[in-house]
């Protein structure tokens, strides 16, 4: 098995999954791993119930985000907000506070893949939203690794 054949399993899989078209949840599986013999893998089946006020559905990170924005540099209300990074747009999905280096969970807009980033990144992203300066020049001052996968 090669990562292109998990890549392609992942897809048609979350293709039967959208067209089970299942009410009241979002129902995602994430990204695939296969062990080193080449035939078996894994993958995990995230859901939420979907909150009917927002329309997004609810996880653990979304709740954390919004008790917590605050303590990283952001407000309640830059979750699910998008920002750029580097040329690339992202949008805020939750929190993670076990992971102290990439607290802030994001999607890719383009693909929706998951990315995790550290917080003074993200805040200082959102802060020069708008104005004059280049944020992809600012985040130059960061280094490469600092956006995590």
């Amino acid at each position: 098995m090669e990562r292109s054949e998990v890549t392609m399993l992942r897809k048609q899989i979350q293709s039967a999954i959208d067209k089970a078209n299942i009410k009241g949840f979002e129902v995602n599986i994430t990204n695939g791993t296969y062990d080193g013999d080449g035939n078996t893998g894994r993958f995990k089946l995230e859901f939420g119930k979907i909150d009917s006020s927002t329309g997004v559905a609810a996880s653990p990170e979304r709740r954390a985000f919004t008790e917590m924005a605050t303590l990283y540099g952001l407000t309640p209300d830059d979750l699910d907000a998008k920002f750029n990074h580097r040329g690339t747009t992202y949008q805020i999905t939750g929190l993670k506070t076990g992971r102290p280096k990439f607290p802030i969970s994001v999607i890719r807009v383009k693909d929706n893949r998951g990315f995790k980033f550290p917080d003074r990144v993200v805040a200082m992203q959102k802060r020069w939203k708008g104005s004059d300066s280049n944020p992809s020049t600012l985040a130059g001052m960061v280094s490469a690794g600092e956006a995590g996968e």
